[in-house]
C-alpha cells in the first residue's frame, strides 16, 4: 500500500496506553496516521491495527524527530508508505 495519508503535525496526546512504558519520556505521545481515525504510530508491546514501535528505548528519538518535522502543508510531518 503506497501513499497512506500524511501524518498530522505534532503528536496526538495524551494516551493512557503510554503509562505502561515509563522508561520513555514520550510514551503517551502518539501520532495519528491520516487526519482522522484511530490508527496511530506509537510505542508499545502490541498493536490493534496501528504501527507500533516495540523497542521502547528508540521511541523518544523517533518521537522527537517527528515532532520537529514539517511537510510544508501546515498539517503533516510526512507521508507513510507501507511496503511488503
Amino acid at each position: 500500500v503506497e501513499g497512506v495519508p500524511a501524518l498530522p503535525l505534532g503528536g496526538d496526546a495524551p494516551h493512557r496506553g503510554g503509562l505502561l512504558y515509563p522508561s520513555t519520556k514520550y510514551g503517551r505521545t502518539w501520532f495519528r496516521i491520516g487526519h482522522s481515525g484511530d490508527r496511530y504510530i506509537h510505542t508499545g508491546r502490541h498493536s490493534l491495527g496501528c504501527m507500533t514501535l516495540v523497542e521502547q528505548e528508540k521511541w523518544d528519538t523517533l518521537c522527537e524527530a517527528l515532532l520537529k518535522a514539517r511537510k510544508g502543508d501546515g498539517q503533516s510531518v510526512g507521508t507513510l508508505s507501507v511496503v511488503d
